[in-house]
């Protein structure tokens, strides 16, 4: 559930200012998938494999058929435009909880354990030659926690249709029972 999401784009001054996103209040539950069907996932190692092998024998041919390489710098408007924004990129998460829960790995103890961050910034910093830029990450108010062999689980029932607000009011309760 993502509570808002904020978009800021400076268009008159989008070769100087960084673009913002911001995101309040991300509620994550992470499930193991119920269904396992070996045969799928067989069929999908040799489909994963063929691609692999494919891939591999489309770059040996390239590169076979490769001259001398020649500079390429014809970027178009809307390319730098693009590349300029991933630049100046900033992230503003607030509120996160990320839980995951887990019925079914261990049926005579089931367990769950979550993350909450108050907030995580993805920012840039330009130094005073622009050729040059960092990104940082900063994040405050982290805190874990986890319980074994708890059986009030949230989606004890997978198939329940759930709505936003019951999802977020359920997924407060959990922070506010662990200590």
């Amino acid at each position: 559930v993502i509570g808002k999401l904020i978009l800021e784009v400076p268009w008159n001054r989008i070769w100087k200012e960084p673009v913002v996103l911001t995101i309040e209040r991300l509620m994550l539950l992470v499930v193991p998938r119920y269904d396992w069907d070996e045969s799928l996932y067989i069929s999908r190692q040799k489909a994963l494999k063929q691609a692999q092998i494919s891939t591999l024998e489309l770059l040996r041919s390239a590169l076979e058929n490769v001259s001398s390489p020649e500079p390429v710098n014809d970027q178009t408007f809307i390319g730098r435009l693009l590349t300029t924004m991933l630049d100046n990129l900033r992230v503003t998460i607030k509120d996160i909880h990320i839980r995951y829960e887990d019925t079914i790995s261990h049926v005579e103890l089931p367990f769950a354990f979550g993350v909450t961050i108050d907030s995580l910034i993805l920012s840039t910093d330009r130094s005073d030659d622009s050729r040059f830029f960092i990104k940082l990450l900063q994040f405050s108010g982290l805190s874990v926690y986890g319980r074994c062999g708890y059986t009030d689980y949230w989606l004890e029932e997978s198939t329940r249709e759930v709505s936003a607000a019951d999802f977020v009011d359920a997924m407060d309760i959990f922070i506010e029972d662990e200590d």
